[in-house]
């Protein structure tokens, strides 16, 4: 099962996330009427028709992995795959001023189950991971590293950078 989240839990379907649904048409539509522009760190964004559905991503790199991940969910390697899930790191809140201060989120990309053994032959053991696609650049991006950080205290989550 492919879903999309945007909760804490990467086990919970939330939302959609980034993910778009729109028909072909539409999408042709679309793919004539944008110009190309120039993106921050020289990515392509790309997309992937799963289904009825078409998902874009931000990187042709992001794409390739998801390929990779549901060849894993088939042969069943991994399961439930979840596209851009969702993380509180802090929530809002507001000031003795009265000042409203916005939460702190992370989405990453991708999070799933990953198979590891067999328990005395009868229950299969998945640990969860979740999944960023990241290149040599973006991993030194200050923000990222100090999202991955939060990641670690609030959640004990190290993130897996692909």
């Amino acid at each position: 099962m492919i879903s999309t989240s945007r909760g804490n839990n990467p086990t919970e379907n939330q939302g959609i996330g980034r993910a778009m649904k729109m028909t072909v048409d539409e999408f042709k539509k679309m793919q004539l009427s944008n110009k190309p522009k120039g993106y921050k760190y020289r990515n392509i964004p790309t997309t992937r028709i799963v289904g009825d559905n078409i998902i874009k991503f931000s990187s042709k790199k992001e794409a390739e992995r998801f390929d990779t991940l549901r060849l894993m969910l088939r042969a069943g390697d991994i399961v439930d795959l979840k596209l851009q899930p969702q993380f509180t790191l802090q929530e809002s809140y507001i000031t003795a001023e009265g000042e409203r201060i916005q939460a702190i989120r992370y989405t990453a990309d991708f999070s799933y189950k990953k198979y590891v053994a067999t328990i005395f032959g009868r229950d299969d053991l998945f640990v969860d991971v979740v999944e960023d696609v990241k290149s040599e650049i973006t991993r030194k991006n200050k923000v990222y590293v100090m999202k991955k950080k939060l990641m670690q205290e609030k959640f004990g989550i190290n993130l897996v950078e692909a």
